[in-house]
C-alpha cells in the first residue's frame, strides 16, 4: 500500500470486514492543541476525521492498537479546549445498523 498525504492528514483505508470490496478513507494527522491539557498530550495524541458510522470506539481502537497503545477514543463534532468529554462509544449513530445485514 502507498502512503498518501493530504492537507498533512495521513490516508488510510480501511474496510467493513476484510471481504468487503469497499473501501473507506480516514484521514489522520497529529492533534494539535491550542491550549496544553494533560489529558491530550501533544506527542501521544492524534486528531483523526471521515470517520465512517460502523467504526465505533472499540473498532477504532483496535485498528490503531497495531500502532501502539490506545489509551481512551474521544468522539468530538467540535473542536473542544480543556479535558475531553467522556469516553465515546457510538454516541452520534446510536439507531445505526450494519451496512451489510438484510
Amino acid at each position: 500500500m502507498t502512503e498518501n498525504v493530504l492537507d498533512g492528514f495521513k490516508i488510510l483505508q480501511v474496510k467493513y470486514k476484510k471481504e468487503s470490496k469497499v473501501v473507506r478513507q480516514i484521514f489522520v494527522k497529529p492533534h494539535n492543541v491550542r491550549v496544553l491539557e494533560p489529558s491530550k498530550p501533544t506527542d501521544r495524541t492524534l486528531f483523526v476525521a471521515n470517520i465512517p458510522p460502523w467504526m465505533d470506539k472499540d473498532t477504532l481502537q483496535s485498528y490503531f492498537q497495531k500502532f501502539g497503545n490506545v489509551q481512551a477514543v474521544y468522539f468530538e463534532f467540535e473542536p473542544t479546549v480543556g479535558e475531553p468529554s467522556q469516553p465515546s462509544s457510538n454516541q452520534y449513530f446510536p439507531n445505526f445498523r450494519d451496512p451489510y445485514e438484510t
